[in-house]
């Protein structure tokens, strides 16, 4: 694998792995941001919002397939690397050392 290709796969993956850490900080900033405003003015007395959240099964397919391009990144690396060296071990005649 191309050494560009593979270090692409591992920002996506890293992305992606991080998306939804981010987003759902995002959103419970924004949440407390609009409860504080709320508050300040004077003719609150109580503020009642839903609770918003990232769910579950959205995470853990940012997780999963951030991973995989990650994993599929290093492989890949790791397997065109070894097809190389085994190449050129094909290739180059094993001379015996002089004594």
């Amino acid at each position: 694998m191309k050494t560009p290709l593979a270090v692409a796969l591992v920002v996506v993956g890293g992305a992606l792995i991080i998306a939804p850490i981010v987003a759902d900080y995002s959103l419970k900033a924004n949440r407390q941001n609009n409860v504080t405003r709320l508050l300040e003015k004077p003719e609150s007395r109580g503020v009642s919002m839903p609770h918003e959240e990232i769910g579950s099964t959205y995470s853990f397919g940012c997780w999963l397939v951030g991973a995989l391009a990650i994993g599929a990144s290093i492989y890949f690396s790791v397997r065109s690397h070894s097809g190389d060296l085994r190449a050129d071990l094909k290739t180059t005649p094993l001379t015996p050392s002089a004594p």
